[in-house]
């Protein structure tokens, strides 16, 4: 979510419909779904019969005769059903739904390199130069310095864009 959030207001400026986004973001939470469940089953087990624990319900469930295997059998049936469709979303939609976003990362990079290209930084991905942006603003880059080395680095050509 982090990447999401961090890179949203580059992905909006690019001129990118709703539809687009829509589908990039449903990717993405396709692609959470496997770290966020285990976590969201064991914290809702651990509060569900810790509240059960700490209001003395369980002590009156037991001083009723109930086993504890009796207690938690729904919990038991409904986690094997889980499991279940966390191994199928797992083994079928989840590399299905990796491969459409990053298909869509790429896609959307390629429409707007701008993208990749960071602040602050040299960029040095495109092979016999080096960019340098001071600032980006709504996907223009602003303060460029590029460092043209094609021909070695003894003749190196400076090029300053405001």
């Amino acid at each position: 979510m982090q990447f999401l959030w961090k890179h949203f207001a580059e992905l909006v400026g690019k001129g990118i419909g709703l539809d687009v986004l829509a589908e990039f973001f449903l990717y993405a939470i396709f692609t959470l779904v496997p770290l966020a469940l285990p976590l969201a089953i064991l914290l809702a087990s651990l509060m569900t019969f810790g509240n059960l624990g700490e209001n003395f319900e369980l002590t009156a469930i037991k001083s009723a005769g109930v086993s504890l295997f009796r207690i938690i059998r729904p919990l038991i049936f409904f986690i094997s059903l889980v499991s279940v469709g966390a191994f199928y979303f797992s083994n079928n939609v989840f590399p299905l739904a990796q491969t459409k976003l990053w298909t869509l990362i790429f896609s959307l990079r390629q429409k707007s390199p701008e993208l990749d290209i960071p602040k602050g930084e040299f960029y040095s991905d495109i092979p016999g130069m080096n960019l340098y942006v001071r600032d980006k603003e709504n996907g223009l880059l602003k303060d460029l310095m590029i460092y043209n080395f094609s021909e070695g680095f003894n003749k190196i050509l400076t090029s300053y864009a405001l």
